[in-house]
């Protein structure tokens, strides 16, 4: 029996293999630099909610609608609802390996002095810190931050505004 293919038609297979695994390569770059952009810029709107947040902390003591002094020494469960209601709430926020400092975000802010930001975070191996106003985060962490800012808070700086911004949990006023 005489075949009616010819020998040239079966050489075009291993080009059509080629393309086929060309062209499956590019749509995974794609793919792959899709995903990278968009969790880029997830980061950056974090960012922006971060400031944005202790902004907000701040305007609410610049507009008097702050913490009151009696949140430092809370008595009953009713007054620490009262404080908490006065924090300003970031939540889910996806934070990448940085470090925070009073000093980088006092810059943006000419109303707070550095040593007036204090930093809380759990003690675990994704935060760390030197001293209460640097934050180092060692790992990509996705975590509530919570802003609160109170004018006259008595502390050894004599800070005529106050700030704490806490990693996960809710900051706990407690005199210095």
């Amino acid at each position: 029996m005489k075949s009616y293919l010819n020998s040239k038609g079966q050489m075009f297979e291993g080009y059509e293999i080629i393309i086929g695994v060309i062209m499956g390569l590019l749509m995974a770059v794609i793919i792959v630099s899709a995903i990278n952009y968009f969790a880029g810029a997830q980061q950056e709107i974090s960012h922006k909610q971060l400031t944005e947040g202790f902004a907000n902390a701040l305007q609410n003591v610049l507009s008097n609608d702050t913490i009151q002094e009696y949140c430092v020494t809370i008595i009953t469960p009713e007054e620490r609802q009262k404080c908490e209601s006065k924090l300003v709430v970031e939540k889910a926020l996806k934070l990448d390996p940085a470090v925070y400092t009073g000093k980088s975000l006092s810059a943006a802010f000419p109303e707070i002095q550095p040593e007036c930001i204090d930093f809380r975070f759990p003690v675990n191996s994704t935060y760390a810190g030197l001293n209460m106003n640097m934050l180092k985060i060692n790992k990509l962490v996705k975590t509530n931050v919570y802003f609160a800012c109170i004018a006259g808070y008595p502390t050894t700086q004599n800070c005529p505004v106050y700030c704490i911004i806490s990693m996960g949990e809710i900051p706990v006023f407690t005199t210095q």
